[in-house]
């Protein structure tokens, strides 16, 4: 419990240290880290999920682009969106931090934009992300 949440926020610093460094090859040893400990402090929280668990995703469709893997990517927002929607109880119980992250993914990622994004994918985030504006 305690101790899973001091790694979690532990590796929280970390890798926001390492995105402001652009730290690519970093990142792609922490990433997997950062989300084996944001699953385990959600268990412990007897939680499906948590806005930690959301986040490593992001980061995990942002290494994929970064390393010019769009198809990857994609994989990730959909399993991000699938989780959103599988789970209402819980996306309205973080529903400010959700948002954020989907905000910050459709501004920060290629698959979500229109020039090179699936545009059924980006009608179903902006769909999901307009319910959390509600």
């Amino acid at each position: 419990g305690e101790t899973a949440t001091h790694e979690s926020n532990a590796l929280q610093r970390l890798v926001d240290a390492l995105r402001m460094t652009n730290a690519i090859d970093e990142l792609e040893q922490i990433v997997p880290k950062y989300r084996e400990a944001a699953r385990a402090q959600s268990r412990n929280s007897g939680r499906v999920f948590g806005p930690m668990e959301l986040k490593g995703m992001y980061l995990s469709a942002q290494l994929h682009e970064a390393r010019e893997r769009p198809h990857e990517s994609e994989r990730e927002v959909r399993a991000l969106l699938h989780l959103l929607r599988e789970n209402p109880k819980t996306v309205h119980d973080f529903s400010g931090e959700c948002q954020t992250i989907m905000e910050r993914a459709s501004q920060g990622l290629f698959v979500l934009t229109s020039e090179s994004g699936n545009a059924d994918l980006i009608q179903a985030w902006a769909g999901e992300l307009a319910k959390l504006r509600r």
